[in-house]
């Protein structure tokens, strides 16, 4: 189970990962691509949720809003520097 487990690891979660995050970095550019790293606690918390029904606290859900709000203004701030 182990080397199955090893397997999964090699074959989905670093290769099939790293390619698709380097067709994001291909269409999106490095620096509006890198503003979307940020997002992997909240999908985390989702997968949680979902995987294990762990309990959104208060915290949580204020970490969320955080990132949303970092990420959003990080990509404002992106758009008016390409205008400039």
């Amino acid at each position: 189970m182990v080397y199955l487990n090893l397997l999964f690891l090699g074959l989905i979660a670093s290769s099939l990962c790293y390619v698709t995050w380097y067709i994001v970095v291909d269409k999106l550019g490095a620096v509006k691509a890198n503003n979307f790293i940020y997002f992997n606690p909240l999908v985390t918390m989702i997968a949680s949720v979902i995987v294990l029904h762990e309990v959104v606290t208060l915290y949580s859900i204020l970490g969320a809003a955080l990132i949303l709000l970092g990420v959003y203004l990080a990509q404002k701030q992106s758009k008016t520097a390409d205008v400039s």
